[in-house]
This record gives C-alpha cells, sequence and structure tokens, in this order.
C-alpha cells in the first residue's frame, strides 16, 4: 500500500518510505440459541504487516520504516434479543500487537495505538407498536486499556471508557437519529505517534441525522 512521509537519512530532506506490504489470515464460528434470540461469534486473525511507517523517536519530524509488525487475537461477539424490539450486544477483543523484525527495535517491542484489550456494550430498544411505534433508544460504552505511547515505550497513554446514547424515530421511509458520544464529556488520550504527537479524545459531540430511503 503506497504511503507518504519521509524517511531520517541524516540529512535536511530524507528519503521516501517504501510502500507498506500486508497478510492477514482469520477464522471463527457462529452459533444460535434460544430460537435464535442469542447469537454469538467467536473469531481469530493475524495479520502482518510490512514496512510500517511510524514516528522516529529520535527525530519527531522524520518516520521509521518498522520492518515487520504482527497483530493477533481473538474477538467474542455476543447479541441477545430478550424482548420484542430490544437487542443487547457486547464484544471482547485481545490484541498482541508488536515488533517481530527490525534493525532498530527491538523484537518484542509493543506497537502503538494498540491497546490490548478492547470491551464495549450497546443496548437498544424500539417500540414495536402503539402510537409511538417506531420511537426507539439505545445506550452503552467502550473500554479501552492502555497502551505504548511511542516505540521507544517511553511513555504510556491510560486507559479509558465512555459512554454513548442514541435516539431514533423511523416512519415509513424516513429515519430521524440523535447520537451522544461520550456522555460524561470524559477527558482522554485516543492515541498517539510520539510524546510531541499525542491525540485527544473526542469530547461530548451531539449529531443529528435524517435520511430517507428510496
Amino acid at each position: 500500500m503506497p504511503q507518504s512521509g519521509m524517511v531520517y537519512n541524516g540529512s535536511t530532506t530524507g528519503t521516501f518510505a517504501a510502500p507498506e506490504r500486508g497478510q492477514q489470515w482469520e477464522g471463527g464460528m457462529k452459533s444460535a440459541a434460544w430460537g435464535g434470540r442469542l447469537m454469538t461469534t467467536l473469531a481469530v486473525f493475524q495479520l502482518n504487516r510490512g514496512n510500517v511507517l511510524t514516528s522516529d523517536p529520535a527525530h519527531p519530524n522524520f518516520y521509521l520504516v518498522t520492518g515487520k509488525q504482527r497483530s493477533r487475537g481473538v474477538e467474542l461477539e455476543a447479541t441477545l434479543h430478550p424482548l420484542a424490539g430490544w437487542n443487547l450486544t457486547t464484544a471482547y477483543s485481545y490484541i498482541d500487537a508488536e515488533v517481530t523484525h527490525d534493525t532498530t527495535l527491538p523484537v518484542g517491542t509493543p506497537t502503538i495505538n494498540a491497546p490490548k484489550n478492547l470491551f464495549n456494550i450497546w443496548s437498544t430498544y424500539e417500540i414495536p407498536r402503539g402510537f409511538a411505534r417506531g420511537l426507539g433508544f439505545g445506550v452503552g460504552g467502550r473500554r479501552y486499556s492502555d497502551q505504548s505511547g511511542d516505540l521507544a515505550n517511553s511513555f504510556q497513554l491510560p486507559g479509558y471508557g465512555v459512554a454513548d446514547a442514541s435516539v431514533t424515530y423511523r416512519r415509513g421511509p424516513s429515519q430521524w437519529q440523535v447520537n451522544m458520544n461520550n456522555l460524561g464529556n470524559t477527558r482522554y488520550w485516543a492515541g498517539s505517534y510520539s510524546n510531541v504527537y499525542v491525540k485527544p479524545g473526542e469530547p461530548r459531540t451531539i449529531r443529528a441525522t435524517v435520511s430517507w430511503n428510496f
């Protein structure tokens, strides 16, 4: 995959980064119980990447092509339909992401922007009948474990959790929806590339959309 960025070579100009390459495999299984009211999915995966472009800890304005990286893990998801109109979905992911070959970084160095543990839960209810039919509500949350802040492992980004909610209304071909993310206006760091480039998380945000199906 082509990518843009300069690699430090001791000069003021640097050299262009080589294209990134990747190979992925995955497998899994699905099951259903209680007449289809409970659906579960289990998946395992591995992604091998080469020529990965990341910020150079020693030269923040340049990048490192970090040899090879590997991300592998497992994902488990369950969806439950307890009552008509009510859906409950929960998911957990474990990801082990590290450098597997490099001339600069030690093998086993954790990659950036890759928390090991991710958990989310989301519950929705849509009124199935009556004058309020089509009115729905959703509430849930997301939790991320801490992660490495840079390839030198000089600092860690702390784990964080946020809560979200939504209100929807469907009538015929139209749908009105309001999404509210980060209800508690939690301050957190979503990711980073170096100690001079740390991305703050999105504050409390409200988005409204209207759609129409033809």
